[in-house]
C-alpha cells in the first residue's frame, strides 16, 4: 500500500478484523468495506465486492486546496496457482497441466468447465486435500506445505456435491458445530460460531432440526454452516448445486452471493450451470486441465461459437435471445432478463 500525505496532512491505517480501516483527521474513512466521506472535495473510487479502492483526498485546511494526497489500496490474493501440475497415478496423464491462476481476496470467481476438465481438481488442491506435483499453491499468501495446511483449510472452506456424503450428525446444531469443535475453540465460542453460520445461510431456525429430514437444499447450506462456523475467507463450493432443484439451486446460489457482498468472503463457485456463473465477477472456462477463457461473465458468454468447442452452452437467457432474433424479432443480445423483457415489450 501506497500513501502519500502532504506535510500537514495525517493517515492512520490498521486492519481490523481483516476489514481495512483508513482515517485522516478530516473524517473520511473506510470501514466495513464501506467509504464514508465528510470532506465535501474528496473524490472516491471504490468496488465493495473486491475490496479494491482507491482515493483522492484534497486538504482543504493546510493549503486552500490546492495540496492532493492519496491512498492506494488492494487486498492480497485468497489462492494463486503458479505452473501447478498434478495427475492422479504416475503413468496417467496430467489432469491440471502448468496452471497459472489466481483469485483476488474478496472476488466472485466461476469456474466452468465439462465433465474432466479439472474443476474438482482445481478445488481439491486449493486447500490442500491434494498436493501438486510440481509448481506451488498459495493461500493468502502463504505456500502450501505440510506446516501451513492447518492454517490454509481454516482459511479455506470446500463444500462439496452431495450434501448427504458432509453431514456428520443426526441434529442441525450438532452438524454444523462439528469443525469448530476438532480446531478446538472454547465452548462459549463454538455456541457464536453456530448462531453466526446458522444466521449467515438463513436457517437459525433449524439448529435443533433432524438434518435427515431436510430438503437437499437445506441440507446443502447447513453444509455450507459448517464450513462457516470455522470463519474462512474464502469458500469453494464444488458443484455444490449439481444435485438440487431449480429452488434448490436458487437458495444456495442466494447464500453465497449474499456472503460475499455482504461478508466480503471470497467465493469460487465451481458449476455447469451456465446461469449461475452470471452472478460472478469472474469466469474462468477449462478444458483438459487448463484455462482456456476467462473474463467477465457476459464477454464470456459472447464467444458462442468458442464456448461450444468446449462443450458449454449460453445461459438460457441467451439460448431465448437468439431463438427470439432468428424468428425475426430484433431484440438486442443480451443476458439480462429484465433487458430482454423490456426488449420484448417494446417489440410488440
Amino acid at each position: 500500500m501506497a500513501t502519500h500525505c502532504p506535510p500537514a496532512g495525517r493517515v492512520l491505517c490498521e486492519c481490523v478484523k481483516e476489514k481495512r480501516v483508513f482515517q485522516n483527521y478530516h473524517g473520511v474513512f473506510i470501514v466495513k468495506k464501506r467509504l464514508i466521506c465528510y470532506n465535501m472535495g474528496s473524490k472516491f473510487s471504490f468496488c465493495p465486492r473486491s475490496r479494491l479502492f482507491s482515493a483522492h483526498f484534497t486538504d482543504c485546511a493546510a493549503s486552500g486546496g490546492n495540496v492532493r494526497y492519496e491512498i492506494f489500496g488492494s487486498n492480497m490474493k485468497a489462492i494463486e496457482f503458479t505452473n501447478v501440475s498434478f495427475r492422479y497415478e504416475d503413468d496417467s496423464p496430467f489432469v491440471i497441466d502448468k496452471l497459472n491462476f489466481s483469485v483476488e481476496e474478496g472476488e466472485f470467481v466461476a469456474v466452468l468447465g465439462h465433465n474432466g476438465s479439472g474443476k474438482s481438481t482445481l478445488a481439491r488442491l486449493s486447500n490442500g486435500l491434494l498436493i501438486p506435483d510440481a509448481g506451488t499453491v498459495s493461500v493468502f499468501g502463504v505456500p502450501l506445505t505440510d506446516k501451513t495446511l492447518f492454517d490454509a483449510r481454516k482459511n479455506v472452506g470446500v463444500v462439496f456435491q452431495n450434501p448427504d456424503n458432509q453431514t456428520v450428525a443426526t441434529i442441525v446444531e450438532d452438524d454444523v458445530a462439528f469443525g469448530a469443535e476438532n480446531v478446538g475453540l472454547p465452548r462459549e465460542e463454538i455456541g457464536k460460531r453456530i448462531d453466526f453460520a446458522l444466521r449467515a445461510v438463513g436457517m437459525q431456525d433449524y439448529r435443533n432440526a433432524t438434518v435427515a429430514r431436510l430438503s437437499g437444499g437445506q441440507k446443502q447450506r447447513i453444509a455450507i454452516a459448517g464450513v462457516l462456523a470455522l470463519k474462512p475467507r474464502a469458500v469453494i463450493l464444488d458443484e455444490s448445486t449439481a444435485m438440487l432443484d431449480p429452488r434448490g439451486r436458487r437458495e444456495i446460489v442466494d447464500v453465497v452471493t449474499r456472503l460475499n457482498k455482504e461478508e466480503g468472503i471470497t467465493v469460487v463457485l465451481i458449476t455447469h450451470f451456465m446461469e449461475e456463473a452470471l452472478l460472478a465477477d469472474r469466469a474462468v472456462v477449462m478444458n483438459r486441465g487448463e484455462i482456456v477463457m476467462q473474463g467477465a461473465p457476459a464477454e464470456i458468454f459472447e464467444r458462442q461459437e468458442e464456448l461450444v468447442t468446449y462443450n458449454l452452452a449460453l445461459p438460457r437467457i441467451g439460448v431465448i435471445c437468439n431463438r427470439l432474433r432468428a424468428a425475426g424479432m430484433p431484440v438486442e443480445n443480451t443476458l439480462d432478463a429484465e433487458k430482454l423483457a423490456e426488449e420484448i415489450a417494446r417489440c410488440v
